[in-house]
């Protein structure tokens, strides 16, 4: 270090701390210095004056990391406003809207009582069961996933557990269970499969809704080859709940027996697509296929014409002729 070298061992210039001298070049002092998150660099001495924060390039990765957080922040926070002005505003719209006319769960709203007053408005509703009921505003707009106030009561019962099944020890059973979850698909307009099952008109019979309904349900499954296998299917999709149209059936029989499933006529019978690959010994695929251009020609499915499908072909071609 020369004569005119002032000596800085020890100060410190932001996160760098000066270690000792290094050299000088073209009239400028160099030092080394170490940083505090604990590297070593040289720099120029009337450069680190001019600099907020000297460093050695971990200052600008922490600020940088600084400058997004706080963003995120602010977005978070504008976020949180807006949520909150769009359930404000959803409740102001719920507590002045006139229901009357709209179908909320089970009920029908047929008529305001008195005046309007908020969440505390009163109206006259229709229950599906016919029993008429008075609701508040409060009562029909309360968003629940299974809001018991959206029917005159009956479907409290009819989601209650079962005095047979308590007395039996079933309430958790496998066969309560597909009870209850036959009863919610056709009367909770809430459940997942009510759109295929209650809004499309399938109920339960009286014999197992009515009552402990549970207890004839159960007596029937076990009396009709009930096993923790089989699933409970219907052998009309179209028809109700009811001992004469159910059945205890596999996976396999019950997938094949749906709305959208393609019989193929055999013989006197119906078979599914499935089977006939099997009888036919053509794959799934070649057989869907040809099911596609028969349906297209509004050619009847039979097991003919799909096993002679070349010569079928050809006669449809010939024909345009």
């Amino acid at each position: 270090m020369g004569r005119n070298v002032k000596d800085i061992t020890g100060m410190q210039f932001g996160y760098l701390t000066a270690v000792k001298f290094s050299h000088r070049k073209n009239g400028k002092t160099y030092w080394e210095f170490k940083c505090r998150c604990g590297n070593t660099v040289v720099r120029r001495v009337d450069k680190l004056k001019r600099c907020e924060t000297p460093s050695c390039g971990c200052y600008s990765k922490e600020y940088c990391e600084y400058q997004k957080e706080t963003a995120q922040k602010r977005r978070n926070i504008k976020n949180k406003i807006k949520i909150a002005q769009k359930e404000k505003k959803h409740r102001e719209t719920l507590a002045w809207r006139d229901l009357t006319g709209e179908t909320i769960g089970n009920l029908t709203v047929l008529e305001m009582l008195g005046e309007q007053c908020g969440k505390r408005t009163m109206y006259k509703c229709l229950c599906d069961c016919g029993n008429e009921v008075n609701k508040s505003q409060g009562q029909l707009t309360t968003k629940s996933p299974c809001n018991s106030t959206w029917s005159c009561g009956c479907t409290k019962e009819r989601h209650s557990n079962s005095e047979y099944a308590n007395q039996n020890n079933l309430t958790t059973s496998r066969i309560y269970r597909i009870y209850k979850n036959m009863i919610n698909r056709c009367y909770n307009s809430r459940n997942t499969g009510y759109k295929d099952y209650g809004a499309r008109g399938i109920t339960v019979c009286e014999e197992w809704l009515q009552g402990d309904g549970f207890e004839a349900f159960y007596k029937w499954a076990i009396t009709h080859g009930y096993n923790d296998i089989l699933t409970i299917d219907r052998i009309n999709v179209n028809g109700n709940y009811e001992p004469s149209n159910c059945r205890w059936t596999d996976a396999e029989i019950q997938a094949n027996n749906k709305r959208n499933s393609i019989n193929i006529k055999y013989q006197d019978t119906l078979i599914t697509i499935k089977e006939c690959s099997e009888i036919s010994k053509i794959k799934r695929s070649i057989i869907e296929y040809r099911i596609n251009v028969l349906k297209k020609h509004n050619k009847d499915l039979t097991y003919e014409n799909i096993v002679n499908f070349k010569n079928y072909t050809y006669r449809i071609k010939r024909d345009k002729k």
